[in-house]
């Protein structure tokens, strides 16, 4: 993958982004018999952890481990496959064009087609987790990230279509391999069964994870002014 910016964008912003700091990531990479990593992927790792060295390790042995073992989420990643257009009709993602007032990059999710039986969620997971690769390789370190999910026409059936497998392994990728600094999780048009939703999603998450997530039952009661 080719990066839209460069490691020398990188350093201007952040100093802790250091040759010394490089050196130790590619070495611990290298000793794991990972191919050597581009700079500004590694500068990724180092500033989501907030240039915790040991942190950053633990982030790059997961991201590494989840996308070699994880098929489901990252392997064929061609948006024009059949199966991934099926899904690019049943779900909208797109990266919102204005950071909230913080700098953080907001990335929006609803879905298109309300029936629960076009929904498949690995593919939806996998479009989600590409999407957020495709900014990352293009606006490099960003403040933070923060996920906007409207459920405006999600339904019980929906829920009949996870797998408890597949949402343990989304959300340890989630909090701990995806290298970005995650800064909250606003849910808007919250459903009536949200209860249950939670319920099947807290055992996955950690504390802090958890309670970052907002809930909103109708749209209008929305305080915009948080993404001015």
């Amino acid at each position: 993958m080719k990066f839209g910016h460069t490691i020398d964008d990188s350093r201007k912003k952040h100093p802790e982004i250091t040759d010394k700091l490089l050196e130790i990531l590619q070495k611990w990479a290298k000793e794991r018999g990972l191919p050597k990593i581009a700079e500004e992927q590694l500068a990724l790792f180092a500033h989501s952890c907030y240039f915790d060295v040991e942190a950053t390790k633990r982030c790059m042995d997961v991201y590494y481990r989840m996308r070699a073992t994880v098929p489901e989420f990252f392997n064929d990643r061609d948006p024009s496959l059949d199966y991934l257009q099926h899904s690019l009709k049943a779900l909208e993602f797109v990266m919102l064009p204005k950071s909230d007032r913080n700098g953080n990059r907001i990335i929006f999710h609803r879905l298109a087609d309300t029936r629960p039986s076009q929904y498949v969620f690995n593919d939806g997971v996998k479009l989600l987790l590409m999407s957020i690769d495709a900014n990352l390789y293009t606006d490099g370190c960003s403040p933070g990230y923060i996920f906007l999910f409207d459920m405006n026409g999600v339904r019980l059936g929906h829920l009949t279509r996870l797998s408890i497998n597949s949402l343990r392994r989304f959300f340890e990728y989630l909090q701990e391999g995806m290298p970005v600094r995650l800064k909250a999780i606003y849910v808007l048009n919250a459903v009536w069964f949200m209860d249950k939703v939670l319920a099947l999603i807290k055992p996955f998450m950690k504390r802090e994870v958890y309670e970052m997530v907002n809930l909103f039952l109708f749209l209008h009661r929305y305080d915009h002014d948080q993404f001015q």
